[in-house]
């Protein structure tokens, strides 16, 4: 089972962040980026620039989510071999 670490979290709004993550196992780790929009949508990037081409308007995310248990779930057991 993979270990999350949270590196930041920065405020675009009381409800809207963005997240910068590590998930880590054994001697692999892999950085993401989640956007909550309002805890009801996570929207997941594998890339920074993906993030940023989404955040203005001219992207995609690479995972969606719409709840914080999928997201963790899925994070949980994320293969990062990949």
């Amino acid at each position: 089972m993979n270990q999350i670490y949270q590196v930041s979290c920065d405020y675009f709004a009381p409800n809207k962040t963005l997240e910068t993550i590590v998930v880590h196992a054994n001697d692999q780790c892999r950085v993401l980026w989640i956007y909550n929009y309002k805890g009801i949508s996570f929207d997941v990037f594998d890339l920074e620039e993906n993030m940023i081409a989404y955040l203005e308007g001219t992207g995609y995310r690479d995972v969606q989510f719409n709840t914080e248990r999928e997201l963790d779930e899925w994070l949980l057991n994320l293969d990062l071999q990949q």
